[in-house]
């Protein structure tokens, strides 16, 4: 079981005269782009290309590389991303504003107690918790979303689950 590389894409999002965006996806063709460095040079001429016969200025454009297991195993019974676990922290450089992070199908080692009152709340001094909590502090090599960075010693959390309709 291994995370391997599956394909190459991209993103891009053209932005009409009223600011709308139409966001197109390219997957390369493996037989033709099968490096992450040949996929961000075929894609300058690419870009030429789609801005040559289109109107709309390109606001913006992602370059993705896409991995799925290659034997992938399912977790045990029990397991759902609807059982999230809630941090929120307050931005760095403005306490007076908080940000939420979200953990799918939440470790129950992560929460204060494993039955009880203490299975709700996030154990914010869990050394796991810590870590995933700095790639997100400033300095840290993670944004949360508008490009913020948190503070860790504020964070606090709790258990949410959330609905799902798809059966």
């Amino acid at each position: 079981m291994a995370l391997v590389l599956d394909h190459l894409e991209a993103t891009l999002n053209f932005a009409d005269n009223s600011g709308d965006i139409s966001p197109r996806t390219l997957e390369a063709d493996p037989a033709q782009i099968a490096t992450f460095p040949d996929w961000t040079t075929a894609l300058s001429t690419i870009i030429d290309d789609y801005l040559a016969v289109t109107d709309a200025v390109l606001a913006s454009y992602r370059v993705t590389a896409v991995f799925i297991e290659n034997a992938l195993t399912l977790p045990a019974s029990g397991v759902e991303n609807e059982n999230t676990a809630q941090i929120s922290a307050k931005i760095f450089g403005d306490p007076t504003e908080s940000a939420v992070l979200s953990i799918p199908a939440a470790d129950p080692d992560i929460f204060v107690a494993l039955s009880g009152p203490g299975a709700k709340v996030v154990d914010t001094s869990d050394a796991d918790v810590i870590a995933l909590l700095a790639h997100f502090a400033d300095g840290g090599d993670l944004m949360l979303s508008d490009g913020e960075h948190i503070v860790p010693a504020t964070a606090k959390g709790k258990r949410v689950h959330k609905r799902n309709n798809s059966g």
